[in-house]
């Protein structure tokens, strides 16, 4: 009887853990590996921009929102995936965007990192998450823009050399 409390008390502690986990800051990876639904925001402050934004995911389908604002104005910026493209667009791009194919992506070396920083998978964010129901038009691709396959963009590019 006597070890009884005990056990208690180590499953307390390891529920304390858990709970702080979930506080943790997380990569866009990482969220897509929990295997469930979740609604996150985030905010980010630099020196010279602010970054608001949202994001949904739903096993390795995701959709983002981001507001970036600094003093010369605000910008929406959106990213959406289907777990093998990455699709982004923005207001000022109207009605076109670029898709990228996630493993080129994470494969690919220097010479596209500038291009490609809005997709970061692993930067790790500070997300406010919580889980939520999502249906497949939350997370379908807009029809009204048209997509630009950057990732044969740059085959093209690297083949012309």
């Amino acid at each position: 009887a006597c070890g009884s409390p005990k056990i208690e008390s180590e499953k307390v502690e390891s529920q304390k853990v858990e709970s702080e986990n979930i506080e943790t800051k997380k990569s866009l990876k990482e969220l897509l590996g929990l295997g469930t639904s979740q609604k996150c925001s985030y905010e980010i402050k630099t020196e010279d921009q602010n970054m608001k934004g949202e994001v949904i995911v739903s096993g390795k389908k995701f959709k983002q929102t981001t507001e970036i604002s600094n003093e010369e104005g605000s910008m929406k910026v959106y990213g959406i995936s289907d777990g093998t493209y990455f699709y982004s667009w923005n207001e000022a791009m109207k009605g076109n965007g670029m898709k990228m194919n996630i493993a080129d992506l994470e494969k690919s070396g220097e010479d596209t990192k500038a291009e490609t920083q809005k997709v970061n998978m692993d930067e790790k964010i500070d997300y406010k998450c919580s889980p939520t129901t999502l249906s497949d038009s939350d997370l379908a691709i807009p029809s009204d823009i048209k997509f630009l396959d950057y990732t044969e963009m740059m085959k093209g590019l690297q083949d012309g050399n």
